[in-house]
């Protein structure tokens, strides 16, 4: 008899808490949205990235009312997003048709409105208790943008119908800030960094081509002044014909030099999908003596050098050098341009010494940390 009473009890206690099962819908719905999640591995994901080198990016990337991550897709995804929802008088029998709306948003850091996406009605089922998870798809005619940027989209949750019948109750908004890249990142980094996304889509803001995106990096690179040129600052190495990259001592230090400049070229155009084997990295040795010429950062304008070598990235065939201005009557970062003995890039940069440039194999930068 004890163990009956008890068991009524719980009974009784789970059936207040939770409503027990086939108990009606009230109105208004008792619904909250708790998480929404970009990348989940599926049809439709949004790409794996991380924060850093040490930092995974958090997944969902909105809980319990904040935006608590970032994500990114390759250009043009149609994007399937995961929602978890929670109802303390979840009804199993009759599901809930539910949206996701984008709505106007001002810009803010960087990122850049969208609303040229949103996510269709879909049928959200609570069969076994007061939580559950919706897979919604894109809504019909929308997708994600079809060139590379920073961007901020705005849903609103919207639920629409209740077992089949028409029905409205707004749930609320969510704020998501994202990236979108050319293609699937390429090695040394397959899974981009915000660190990286925050320069490389900026830089190349716009573009839809691998061309378009390497220029873009070169350029600005050079022009954010983001790091400052210094001969003796290298984040570089070369292991048994292996070449790394210190991306993170980069970007502690603020100093690098030429071999630094093509890298974030290199690594940066490979983070937002450009082929591995597209873009190298390329040398011209020396002595040799410069022109004047005006490196990255502001702190020493149009000085003359003289370099054992000079490093920039090398993209079908040609010299992108985000290290560097020439020609100070009309300046201009070299980008596509051609390297020989008799082109504008030689005419501008080499003054005097020795101008070596095919003893040296292009090589890539295989890892980064």
């Amino acid at each position: 008899m004890k163990n009956i009473l008890v068991t009524f009890i719980s009974l009784a206690i789970f059936s207040i808490i939770f409503g027990g099962e086939g108990k009606a819908w009230d109105y208004p719905l008792d619904v909250d949205l708790t998480e929404v999640k970009f990348y989940h591995g599926g049809s439709g994901t949004a790409l794996n990235i991380k924060v850093n080198n040490d930092t995974d990016m958090a997944v969902p990337e909105y809980e319990d009312g904040v935006a608590v991550g970032r994500f990114a897709y390759i250009k043009s995804t149609v994007p399937v997003v995961k929602a978890r929802l929670y109802s303390l008088s979840w009804d199993p029998e009759e599901d809930l048709t539910i949206r996701a709306v984008a709505q106007n948003v001002n810009p803010g850091d960087g990122f850049y409105p969208f609303t040229g996406w949103s996510l269709g009605n879909t049928s959200v089922s609570f069969p076994g208790g007061p939580d559950t998870e919706g897979t919604f798809n894109c809504a019909p005619g929308t997708a994600a943008p079809d060139s590379l940027g920073k961007w901020k989209t705005k849903f609103s949750w919207q639920v629409v119908a209740v077992g089949g019948t028409s029905y409205f109750q707004y749930l609320g908004e969510t704020t998501h800030d994202y990236y979108t890249v050319l293609s699937t990142p390429q090695s040394p980094m397959l899974e981009p960094w915000t660190e990286v996304l925050d320069h490389a889509c900026k830089w190349a803001y716009g573009a839809s081509t691998e061309e378009q995106v390497v220029r873009g990096i070169s350029v600005g690179s050079y022009n954010d002044n983001w790091f400052y040129y210094a001969s003796n600052r290298p984040h570089c190495q070369e292991d048994n014909g292996q070449y790394y990259f210190d991306l993170t001592g980069l970007f502690f230090d603020e100093r690098g030099d030429c071999q630094d400049a093509s890298a974030v070229v290199q690594v940066f155009s490979n983070a937002l999908g450009v082929g591995q084997n597209n873009i190298k990295n390329m040398r011209v040795n020396g002595t040799f003596n410069t022109q004047a010429i005006d490196p990255i950062g502001t702190e020493e304008g149009w000085v003359y050098k003289s370099w054992s070598f000079h490093q920039f990235a090398w993209y079908n065939s040609k010299i992108y050098d985000s290290c560097i201005r020439l020609n100070e009557s009309d300046p201009r970062i070299p980008v596509n341009e051609v390297l020989d003995a008799y082109g504008s890039y030689y005419s501008d940069l080499y003054y005097s010494g020795t101008w070596d440039f095919w003893s040296w194999t292009p090589h890539r930068y295989t890892g980064v940390y």
